[in-house]
C-alpha cells in the first residue's frame, strides 16, 4: 500500500537520522528510543479523501520530549499547503515555493460568526453526541466538513474558528498542538491521558473564541471519555530543532 511505503520512509529516514528517538505511527507499533524524543506519523490523514481524489488529505509529522507535543508538520501536499511549528516559537504557513509567512489564528470572537468544521458530523453520532454538532452548526456563521488534518490547518492559519473531532488518535493529533499553540490558539485533549492512542479525543480552537466563543451555549456539554517527501522546508527545520535540541528560542526564522 502506499501508505505503508511512505511510512516505511519516513521510519527509514528518520531512524539514519536520530537512531536513539522513538517513533510511532498508526501501521508497524512502536519503536523504543532512548533520547526522550519520540517522532509520531501519519503519511496519509484522511485516507478516505485520499482514496476519493479529494484533495484534503496530508502528512502529518509530529515530534514529542518526553511525553510533550514540541514540534509538527501539516503538509498538503494536493493543494502545496504547510504549516509548521516548534514549541516557543512561532508558526509558519508555506503556500507552494512561497516564502514562508507567519501563521496566526483568527481574531473573531463570536461563534456567531465563526466557521465550524469537523472531519465526519457521524462520529458525533457515533458517540452519541450529534445533538451536540446540531448545536455547533446551528450557532456557527457557517459549518463546514473540510475535516481531518485540513480544518486544523485552517484554524491554525485563521481561517476557520473551530474545528471539533468527536475521535482521534494520537497520530492524528501530534502534529496539530505544536502548530495551534504557536499560531496562538489552544488544543484540548478532554477524556483520558494524551498518549492513549485508543482514547484521545482532541478540540482545536483559536484564542480569540476563550472568553466570548467558547462560553456559547452550543459548547456546553459534557466532557465523556472518547476518544512527502522528508527533505521538504518545514521537515528540516524540524529536523534541525531536534539535531540542536532548540525547541525554546524564539530568534529563528525559516
Amino acid at each position: 500500500m502506499p501508505t505503508a511505503r511512505l511510512k516505511h520512509f519516513l521510519r527509514q529516514r528518520i531512524a539514519d537520522s536520530f537512531p536513539r528517538d522513538g517513533i510511532l505511527g498508526e501501521e508497524f507499533g512502536e519503536q523504543s528510543g532512548s533520547s526522550g524524543l519520540r517522532w509520531i506519523l501519519d503519511p496519509i490523514d484522511g485516507t478516505k479523501s485520499f482514496i476519493s481524489g479529494v484533495p484534503l488529505y496530508g502528512t502529518l509529522v509530529g515530534i514529542e520530549r518526553d511525553g510533550q507535543g514540541v514540534a509538527g508538520v501539516i503538509h498538503i501536499p494536493a493543494l502545496g499547503e504547510t504549516a509548521f511549528a516548534a514549541s516557543g516559537q512561532a508558526a509558519w504557513y508555506q503556500k507552494g515555493s512561497a516564502a514562508p509567512a507567519p501563521a496566526q489564528v483568527s481574531r473573531r470572537a463570536k461563534l456567531a460568526d465563526a466557521l465550524f468544521c469537523t472531519s465526519d458530523s457521524g462520529t458525533f453520532a457515533e458517540r452519541g453526541r450529534f445533538d451536540a454538532f446540531t448545536r455547533l452548526a446551528s450557532a456557527a456563521r457557517l459549518s463546514r466538513t473540510w475535516g481531518d488534518c485540513y480544518g486544523y490547518l485552517l484554524v491554525a492559519t485563521g481561517r476557520a474558528e473551530l474545528m471539533v473531532d468527536p475521535r482521534m488518535s494520537v497520530w492524528d493529533a501530534a502534529a496539530v498542538q505544536p502548530i495551534l499553540e504557536a499560531a496562538g490558539g489552544k488544543f484540548h485533549r478532554l477524556g483520558r491521558t494524551p498518549d492513549d492512542s485508543k482514547a484521545a479525543k482532541a478540540l482545536a480552537r483559536t484564542a480569540w473564541c476563550s472568553t466570548k466563543c467558547w462560553q456559547s451555549p452550543a459548547l456546553r456539554t459534557p466532557r465523556r471519555k472518547a476518544a512527502v517527501g522528508f527533505l521538504t522546508g518545514p521537515l528540516r527545520f524540524i529536523c534541525g530543532r531536534v539535531r540542536e535540541r532548540r525547541f525554546s528560542s524564539s530568534s529563528f526564522r525559516p
